[in-house]
């Protein structure tokens, strides 16, 4: 919990049973997150953000195998979207410190950066799924 909001997040584990092996996990990516902070403490705060008092984060990915195996497991296809409100803030500066919003600012922000595609193929010898690009920094989004 924070102070005027809250922050949940889900982490998908795929785990490998493999006849004759000890489970083992095989993935471990961000899923689903939602992060609420701020808060209007003053008519003033109210006025200065338009009404919007919170700052709303969203994360959802989804991950569809593919029929297609890479050392006897499916190719996985991960996309993510990441939304911010009231369009594009940032956790790290105080919203309050820039200028008044008007009612047009208040939009629902796609962040470019955290909204992305990744083919998974599984490597033998890490005994997992790698991307097959580096991800990029979505702590924001998917830390509580």
């Amino acid at each position: 919990m924070y102070s005027g909001g809250g922050a949940n997040s889900t982490t998908l584990h795929l785990i490998a049973f493999l006849p004759g092996q000890l489970p083992f996990e095989v993935l471990s990516v961000a899923y689903s997150a939602n992060v609420m902070i701020r808060a209007c403490f003053s008519e003033r705060d109210l006025k200065h953000r338009a009404g919007a008092c919170h700052d709303l984060y969203s994360f959802d990915a989804t991950i569809i195998p593919e029929e297609a195996v890479a050392g006897g497991m499916p190719l996985l296809h991960y996309r993510s979207e990441a939304t911010s409100f009231p369009g594009p803030v940032s956790r790290s500066r105080d919203s309050r410190d820039g200028k008044p919003l008007r009612k047009g600012d208040l939009v629902e922000a796609t962040d470019p950066q955290c909204s992305y595609y990744r083919l998974y193929r599984f490597d033998p010898e890490a005994r997992g799924y790698l991307p097959d690009a580096p991800l990029p920094d979505c702590s924001d989004y998917t830390e509580p």
